[in-house]
């Protein structure tokens, strides 16, 4: 909203971007839980303002960090809502992120609830399990089959893996992701359907609450 703002994207945390930022060269910054968990050094300068996508516990939130998180479980809620929405499928399932994250979670949980209303379980992949395999666990699903994945790359996994072990997609199984990432979801063979969050939305809000961030922080001064 600031004429004056420069705004700079950065996809990697170089060198040169860490030493900038231990400098104060960035007055906010936006960023993702994952990068901020694994590199602490966002957390470094207390000047800098800090809007993070994703949720960490109270105690651990500094006052120069906002967070700004999707509602993960009416995401899962979407997803059971298709997939009820098309037919009779005789089994449910959710395929989580390999390394394990709430908003995985709370997609897992959201997609049985809704089924629960009608009386359908979910199976939720877990590779911990006996059928450690992604291949087995699939055979085992009664078909037709329909199977949420935790997110679009984790979509396209379910589908290469149901294609090698022989399976007709959509026909036997049925695969929708989350993120409806054209470049993904577009250009797989088939094609797969994604629940689409909102994602510009979610950038609106984050650029307000930078905005808020950096009024605190002026109020001070």
């Amino acid at each position: 909203e600031d004429g004056d703002a420069a705004i700079a994207r950065v996809d990697e945390l170089s060198p040169d971007i860490v030493r900038s930022i231990r400098s104060g060269a960035f007055d906010g910054i936006v960023t993702d839980e994952n990068t901020l968990a694994s590199n602490p050094v966002l957390r470094a300068r207390k000047e800098t303002s800090l809007v993070v996508f994703g949720t960490r516990p109270l105690e651990d939130k500094d006052k120069n960090v906002t967070y700004i998180q999707n509602d993960d479980r009416m995401i899962g809620r979407l997803g059971a809502q298709h997939f009820l929405g098309l037919g009779n499928f005789r089994s449910f399932g959710f395929v989580p992120t390999v390394v394990p994250h709430v908003w995985s979670r709370d997609r897992a949980e959201g997609f049985a609830e809704e089924l629960a209303k009608t009386g359908q379980t979910a199976e939720v992949f877990d590779k911990n399990s006996r059928r450690r395999s992604l291949t087995a666990w699939l055979r085992q699903l009664p078909k037709p089959c329909a199977v949420m994945a935790a997110w679009d790359s984790r979509a396209i996994e379910v589908v290469e893996t149901a294609k090698k072990a022989g399976f007709d997609i959509p026909r036997q199984v049925a695969v929708l992701g989350v993120d409806n990432d054209e470049l993904i979801c577009g250009f797989t063979s088939p094609s797969i359907s994604s629940v689409y969050p909102p994602h510009e939305e979610n950038g609106i809000a984050a650029g307000k609450a930078l905005n808020r961030l950096f009024a605190k922080t002026r109020g001070k001064k």
